[in-house]
């Protein structure tokens, strides 16, 4: 793969005979995502074009994935939780190994991890509790008021930067995107001055991908439907040559043989909602078990113990990461049952949200024990001094 990505730079026209955004929006790169290639092409460009700096690009992408989950656990949670989660992030031995193979999961968990840090990391993260009481106490037409909570001018900029970097490298995680923006809009009850410019200017630096994939491919939503249609193909192996199926000779000679298909349809008309269901669950937990912890049983212990610490206990950034991750269509498709639909590599974004749960894990219970009672000394001093 890493290979192949060096020789489709020159075929797409990585040759300084085009401008840069021609060629980054040209739709190229064999209906690959822009950004990944243009990343490699910058750093090759500078360092040199082999496998190996192909490669090293993903090693240091993966090493500021452990540092962002530093920074996300000190700021949302702890400081200790964070340094515990990063640290958790740099040993994995599956996201170590997937790094070392030169492909794009990891920048695109870079980018994640912005948006969620410089977005949330603006306010203050209130247990559920407490949002669902004021929410019904305030009037409904005063509960999200037009004129809203605002984000700095510089979180606006960078936010709308890392979603369009998420949807640059996956373009299939627009939803992920979209999800993330309308959860922290409510949450934090963003006005329109805060969540408009942020989607302008994502969607705005994205859009000209899917103009691109319809000129070339004559479908803007190219990536999602290849996926589409190669899911299917992997899924039913045993319907070749039915209707609606390709034959094995064809099938051998393309993937994503056949009718081609939208993700809708592959998710919602191929699968009943008892099935989409039923995928979905035991996906969840095929991604914990067999990717992100396989082999690693205290680990996995640790991380279910954290994830319901973390809800009983209101540190919300934990399942709601892991919710927006994985959820719907990433733990789908980990539990249809044929493992060739989905690589593993294709859950890791959830792994700092996961390792920051086994943190908690860890460290919630000494956390929580040390701040009651320093507030319990606080509390017997003020009364001593007014005494």
């Amino acid at each position: 793969r890493t290979v192949s990505i060096l020789k489709e730079l020159g075929e797409a026209g990585y040759d300084r005979q085009a401008s840069f955004a021609a060629v980054f929006y040209a739709g190229g790169h064999n209906g690959r995502e822009p950004l990944w290639p243009a990343v490699i092409h910058w750093f090759a460009s500078a360092f040199g074009f082999s496998t190996f700096h192909a490669r090293l690009v993903s090693i240091l992408c993966s090493s500021a994935v452990a540092f962002l989950t530093v920074l996300l656990g000190a700021y949302r949670i702890n400081p200790f939780v964070g340094v515990v989660g990063g640290l958790l992030v740099a040993v994995n031995v599956p996201h170590v190994s997937n790094a070392i193979h030169g492909l794009r999961e990891e920048l695109v968990t870079c980018f994640i991890l912005g948006l969620v840090l410089v977005t949330s990391s603006g306010h203050v993260w209130r247990p559920l509790a407490s949002d669902l009481r004021e929410w019904f106490r305030v009037p409904i037409g005063d509960r999200w008021p037009l004129a809203g909570r605002r984000l700095e001018w510089w979180r606006i900029v960078l936010a709308g930067l890392a979603g369009a970097g998420v949807i640059l490298v996956r373009a299939d995680m627009v939803v992920l995107v979209a999800m993330v923006g309308g959860t922290f809009t409510a949450m934090f009850r963003w006005g329109w001055r805060t969540w408009v410019p942020i989607a302008a200017l994502a969607l705005g630096l994205a859009a000209p991908m899917y103009v691109g994939y319809w000129a070339t491919q004559g479908d803007p939503f190219w990536p999602g439907t290849y996926g589409a249609s190669v899911n299917r193909n992997l899924e039913f192996p045993e319907r070749m040559g039915t209707p609606g199926f390709p034959s094995a000779a064809e099938y051998a000679a393309n993937w994503a043989a056949g009718p081609l298909i939208s993700p809708i349809t592959y998710f919602f008309g191929y699968h009943t909602p008892t099935q989409f269901l039923q995928y979905s669950i035991a996906g969840f937990e095929r991604i914990f078990r067999e990717i992100l912890f396989a082999d690693q049983p205290v680990l996995l212990v640790l991380f279910w113990v954290g994830l319901g610490f973390s809800v009983v206990s209101g540190r919300w950034i934990i399942p709601w990461g892991i919710a927006m991750t994985l959820l719907p269509f990433y733990a789908f498709m980990a539990g249809v049952p044929n493992p060739w639909v989905f690589p593993g590599r294709y859950a890791h974004q959830a792994l700092p949200f996961a390792a920051l749960a086994v943190a908690w894990a860890v460290c919630g219970l000494p956390i929580i024990g040390i701040s009651w009672f320093n507030k319990r000394n606080v509390r017997i001093a003020r009364s001593g001094s007014g005494g």
